[in-house]
């Protein structure tokens, strides 16, 4: 995440999301089952100070097609709208973070590129000493465009520690979540690591 001040009032924070993915295939036919996804930058406009402990931000995320293979994202560019409401007290840390996606152009069908995806992302840390916390962080995710089940809803959390590299903050975190609703064929289970830097 890089803020950029741009008065004494507002910041404007970038996020850049490149996933590895690691996408296990139990079919008797080799697949390419492991690489980049599509990358997600959001642009969030925010006060620079909270409000007795809330902070929130709006603007808009671009999709780019970054996947090394048509099994692990879409080869077509999206945008769309997000927003962000975090609530900060003591050592808990917790918020929300939305957005839809929409693919500019593509095929649509069962093998196509088009796309219109729903994200939510509820959190909850609590922060121990010396950089150490406790996670929940479930991606929740709707496929408007799929059928049947349209859900993917995981439970679970994680643990992670804040390091610095020289002057630099990095957020180290491991968690598991069970896809408790999932389309067919979905995976049971999300193994997620996480390296942000945090500038």
């Amino acid at each position: 995440m890089i803020p950029f001040h741009i008065s004494d009032n507002w910041n404007i924070i970038t996020r850049t999301i490149l996933p590895l993915v690691w996408n296990p295939d139990m079919s008797p036919l080799p697949s390419k089952d492991f690489g980049t996804s599509a990358t997600t930058f959001s642009a969030f406009l925010s006060p620079r100070n909270p409000t007795d402990g809330w902070l929130w931000g709006v603007g808009p995320v671009v999709q780019i097609p970054t996947a090394s293979s048509p099994l692990l994202g879409s080869s077509v560019w999206g945008g769309g709208a997000t927003g962000v409401l975090v609530y900060m007290k003591g050592p808990w840390v917790a918020g929300v973070l939305v957005n839809n996606v929409w693919s500019l152009g593509g095929t649509s069908g069962r093998f196509g590129t088009s796309y219109n995806n729903f994200l939510t992302q509820p959190f909850v840390n609590y922060n121990f000493g010396a950089g150490w916390y406790v996670t929940s962080s479930p991606i929740v995710t709707a496929n408007w465009e799929t059928q049947g089940t349209k859900w993917t809803v995981p439970v679970g959390g994680g643990v992670g520690r804040v390091i610095k590299i020289g002057k630099l903050p990095v957020n180290l975190m491991v968690g598991a979540y069970y896809n408790v609703i999932r389309p067919d064929l979905g995976a049971d289970w999300q193994l997620r690591t996480q390296v942000t830097f945090i500038f």
